[in-house]
């Protein structure tokens, strides 16, 4: 299948007269990622797939310089082949790291976030949304719920088997990219956001949801995004539900270790990391005191 997917990707890209030599390929889940010099072929492995990256090429398209950011442009799509330019810069995940360590890069970090949250939660008009919701584009935010509670039963936690099964998402919606942290964005040598890439879980639905990897960044970052996001968009946000969102995540996480482990390495954590992550993230939202109500 791996290799089926490589020599579909280069066929199509050759015939682009792109590049073609591959720098490294991985299955995610229900498609194929080919990493080429300059650009990334996507293949998808299911009818399912394949009709999502008809999607993604759409909203990619209707994103076009919309943004304040580089985003992927598809060059060619063909059946169930997506090849897309390369959004060039160093790792987020990287200097996240250094902005958890540094107060004053951590607080930088966190405005970025807030000013690129707004961006693309403003980017499309009401009649752009309609017409991709038309196309197929999602109303539901991407949540797996069966690894959440895979991830609950596994803590043995009842705070946490509540919260999972209260979970329903809620009405404030809003054009979403679906997955925006640290791990999506690329920087420049100074530090700032010049790229945002994998739209996969693209959607229209309840913004509290693109804020769940939020808390991870600190209570101090965690306002500090929130409030440049309220300035630029005149939308408060409810802390509760961005506690009970990354809860949520948090346990999706661990039950998808649980269930995949040979996967579960991309997340740069061990599984033991992930455990008590997720213990922690159901205990804070717990001290708030808003599990149920806050959905």
């Amino acid at each position: 299948m791996l290799e089926q997917s490589i020599a579909g990707a280069v066929e199509v890209a050759r015939g682009a007269g792109l590049d073609t030599r591959v720098v490294s390929a991985a299955i995610r889940g229900s498609r194929v990622m080919v990493e080429l010099p300059s650009h990334v072929a996507w293949v998808a492995l299911t009818a399912e797939a394949t009709a999502r990256l008809t999607i993604e090429r759409m909203v990619l398209q209707a994103l076009a310089g919309r943004l304040p950011v580089s985003i992927p442009s598809s060059v060619v799509h063909r059946d169930r082949v997506c090849v897309r330019t390369r959004v060039s810069g160093r790792s987020g995940l990287e200097h996240h790291r250094r902005a958890m360590d540094d107060q004053a890069v951590g607080e930088a970090w966190a405005r970025q976030f807030g000013m690129l949250f707004a961006a693309v939660h403003t980017a499309l008009s009401a009649d752009a949304l309609e017409a991709l919701i038309a196309a197929g584009l999602p109303t539901r935010p991407a949540v797996d719920l069966d690894d959440a509670r895979r991830g609950a039963t596994a803590l043995s936690s009842i705070k946490a088997q509540r919260l999972v099964d209260s979970y329903e998402p809620g009405e404030d919606r809003t054009f979403l990219h679906g997955d925006l942290g640290s791990h999506n964005v690329v920087v420049d040598g100074q530090g700032h956001i010049v790229g945002l890439y994998d739209f996969d879980e693209a959607c229209v639905a309840d913004r509290h949801h693109e804020f769940r990897w939020l808390p991870s960044y600190g209570e101090a970052n965690l306002a500090v995004a929130l409030a440049v996001y309220q300035a630029k968009t005149g939308v408060a946000v409810d802390i509760a539900r961005v506690r009970g969102v990354h809860a949520l995540a948090a346990l999706e996480q661990y039950g998808w270790g649980l269930r995949a482990p040979e996967e579960h390495h991309r997340t740069q954590r061990t599984l033991a990391q992930t455990r008590a992550w997720a213990e922690r993230a159901v205990a804070d939202a717990e001290r708030l005191k808003r599990i149920g109500a806050a959905w």
